[in-house]
């Protein structure tokens, strides 16, 4: 008898985690694909095979009461007499019943919605799962083990595609356009939501919205609800006016107002403090928007906005009163300003890991691997929860997270530190140790979902790209212009030198318009040499152009500008065959890390409880 190496992959991803209107969405979609892999893996084990990856710990272990994520690729060591097909056959019939599960509870919930001809059609026909095994001789594993991830390559390349079974007429899904929404016609789901508020609640339709059986068994196979991105991008303000007792017993009137209503969700697990709701209505523009009359084709609509009645209606109108109360400077106002729209997106992935998998010579070591890969994932939960972030995904080295702009710094550092402190004793042929790459996207909260997750991938492979990698890269999307983009090795402490920026954007000693003006200075450098001279008369000018656009009166930090400056100057990267371009590069990049610390210092302001129309010896303490 032989022993075997067993691989299976499962999706697909895009349908479960990418394809999302909502960061529930996002969330729960990929919850069950974790759970399902868990599943898979379970049966494995269960049929006496030796789980290498996920680690076996990583199934039962939680974070917060959440279960661990564990990534959509199982590898196991099958022992002499167990028949690799018949393992896989069966673990195969395992994640399709866990699937069916999920879409059994969410056709429980929203049956009277759902087309169940259509809703069946669609049942057996979303699960995608690959498998491939070799002979396993345990002398010979690392080649073993790559070439079973050549042979499973190919086995996704050659998938089986089912035909499409396309309907004359009917919407195709808002989220991804590749299969028939699985809802009644639009007339008649005004009807059903507005005899059953709590499925109005949990579905929360936009106006022409369309699902599919995957998006619907995002919506309703649980009732747990998430953070939305607006509540992500408000938690600094919330944070800080919490500092003023007068604040604070108005945001928990807001608070018992937003209780069970059709118009504000829960946020889970996430925010359990005094406002633990969906934070559209504190933003005037959202807010009006609600209050607005009905659509003029009301009695076809099915929005959650058409649904609201006069109850509703007099709630929203006293959270306004409330609103202004908090936001406007006026006799009876307390002048905190609106809060900010803008959230980071963190993607971060282990970098080398490939190169560290290939040194790896027995399945007992790639066992410990998986291990402290599961203890990151873990601590990674903790690490974005400590920093008021929500954590969507961690399995392996992969982590997904929404995280408050003022917060998301530190949370990159610390994730990167944990990484490194965790696998610091395994290393590649080249003797490098593992590092994590971390993307951050600051966009604004209206911004639909799907853009803003590629914004943060972006990101997140700008940072890959580096080299070396061990990388950060910060992107900012003002809701009007091109991107603002910064990146740096992690050995250079790159978020180290835009907090001092924000520091210094806090003490007012940057004004708004002194990085436009930078800009300029970049375009007035460009092509000059990269030379001891030359670096010496950019930081002269740059201290002259800081004194001269200062906000505030207070003098400046040259120690902390010399070291600073020294860093941002040095042209890295200005080769012979590129100083003809526009702009001197070391310049334009310290412009554009005052223009996101000055994004990151607006927050931050928030968060201290410091109020708009604070003056400036009040934003400096």
């Amino acid at each position: 008898m032989t022993v075997h190496l067993l691989t299976v992959a499962i999706g697909p991803v895009q349908d479960f985690i990418s394809a999302a209107r909502r960061s529930r969405d996002l969330w729960f979609g990929s919850q069950m694909l974790s759970e399902i892999s868990k599943a898979t893996a379970c049966a494995i084990r269960d049929a006496k095979g030796h789980l290498i990856f996920p680690a076996p710990e990583a199934l039962d272990k939680s974070v917060d009461g959440q279960p661990l994520n564990i990534a959509n690729i199982i590898l196991a060591e099958l022992p002499e007499g167990i028949v690799p097909a018949d393992i896989s056959k069966n673990a195969e019939v395992v994640a399709n019943r866990r699937w069916q599960e999920f879409a059994s509870d969410a056709y429980k919930t929203a049956s009277p919605l759902i087309d169940t001809k259509l809703w069946n059609e669609q049942l057996n026909d979303v699960l995608e799962f690959y498998a491939a095994w070799m002979p396993l001789d345990p002398a010979d594993y690392k080649e073993t083990r790559q070439r079973l991830m050549r042979l499973m390559a190919g086995r996704k390349a050659c998938r089986d595609f089912q035909p499409a079974k396309g309907h004359q007429g009917i919407f195709k899904s808002s989220l991804d356009g590749a299969r028939e929404s699985v809802l009644i016609a639009p007339k008649h789901r005004r009807q059903v939501l507005e005899s059953n508020s709590n499925l109005a609640q949990r579905f929360r339709f936009s106006r022409g919205e369309e699902l599919d059986i995957i998006g619907v068994t995002k919506r309703a196979a649980t009732r747990e609800t998430f953070a939305s991105v607006v509540r992500v991008a408000a938690d600094p303000w919330i944070r800080g006016i919490q500092k003023n007792r007068e604040a604070a017993q108005i945001l928990m009137e807001i608070a018992d107002h937003c209780h069970d209503t059709p118009f504000s969700t829960g946020t889970g697990a996430h925010y359990k403090g005094i406002f633990p709701y969906d934070g559209a209505v504190l933003y005037p523009s959202r807010l009006n928007g609600l209050l607005q009359p009905p659509s003029d084709r009301q009695q076809e609509s099915y929005s959650y906005e058409d649904l609201l009645n006069d109850q509703d209606r007099k709630k929203l109108q006293r959270i306004k009163s409330c609103v202004e109360m908090l936001q406007k400077a006026s006799l009876k106002g307390l002048g905190y300003g609106e809060p900010e729209l803008y959230l980071a997106i963190l993607v971060a992935d282990g970098d080398r890991m490939g190169k560290v998998l290939s040194v790896i010579a027995e399945a007992e070591q790639h066992l410990k691997f998986s291990q402290q890969l599961a203890e990151f994932a873990g601590q990674a939960g903790n690490i974005v929860g400590k920093h008021n972030g929500c954590l969507i995904y961690s399995g392996g080295d992969d982590v997904l997270a929404l995280l408050p702009v003022d917060c998301c710094l530190e949370c990159a550092r610390q994730l990167h530190d944990e990484f490194g402190n965790l696998l610091k004793d395994w290393k590649d042929e080249e003797n490098n140790p593992p590092t994590l790459s971390v993307g951050l996207a600051i966009g604004h909260c209206l911004e639909p979902l799907e853009d803003l997750l590629d914004y943060a991938r972006a990101a997140e492979k700008a940072a890959k790209r580096l080299p070396g990698k061990n990388g950060l890269a910060v992107h900012l999307y003002p809701r009007s212009g091109v991107s603002i983009q910064v990146q740096n090795q992690w050995t250079e402490n790159p978020d180290k030198r835009l907090q001092d920026w924000v520091c210094m954007h806090l003490r007012e000693e940057i004004s708004d318009k002194a990085a436009y003006d930078l800009r300029q200075l970049a375009r007035d450098y460009a092509g000059w040499p990269n030379s001891v001279q030359t670096n010496d008369a950019i930081k002269k000018d740059i201290i002259r152009l800081l004194k001269r656009k200062r906000a505030g009166n207070q003098p400046l930090n040259l120690e902390v500008l010399e070291r600073d400056l020294s860093q941002c100057v040095q042209c890295t990267g200005t080769e012979p065959d590129q100083r003809h371009q526009d702009y001197h590069p070391g310049v334009m990049q310290l412009a554009n890390e005052w223009l996101i610390a000055r994004r990151l210092a607006r927050s931050m302001r928030q968060a201290r409880g410091l109020k708009a129309i604070a003056s400036v010896r009040e934003s400096t303490t």
